[in-house]
């Protein structure tokens, strides 16, 4: 698993299969799941609603879900496609699950291994 959060970034919250940054002012969120893991995304509390603000399934960096993945599978970072679903079921919820999978968003790029990249506000 590799952090990858902005510059400015005070807050770590690591999780099993994915990592967010929460900043201190209007909680801006950003989730990402490794291929064949679930995103798991709201407040602690449950007491906001999910705002996304994007969301993106495929790959745009090599070092984002690299860990133990052979390089020629990470090589391609050309291959990010909005994922709907994560609107689709998360907008206006407290929380929400989404599996980072082919089968719920299709295959943007045949052999790149993949992973699930969610921005929200709570």
């Amino acid at each position: 698993m590799t952090l990858e959060t902005p510059a400015s970034s005070r807050n770590y919250y690591l999780f099993p299969s994915c990592c967010l940054w929460a900043d201190e002012v209007g909680h801006v969120v950003f989730v990402w799941s490794c291929d064949g893991d679930a995103v798991h995304c709201g407040m602690f509390d449950r007491s906001r609603d999910i705002f996304v603000i994007s969301a993106t399934y495929g790959r745009s960096n090599r070092m984002t879900c690299s860990v133990g993945i052979p390089a020629e599978q990470t090589k391609n970072t050309n291959c990010a496609t909005r994922a709907e679903s994560v609107f689709q079921k998360c907008e206006g919820r407290s929380t929400c699950n989404v599996l980072a999978s082919n089968s719920v968003f299709g295959d943007p790029c045949v052999g790149t291994y993949k992973y699930l990249d969610v921005i929200y506000l709570c």
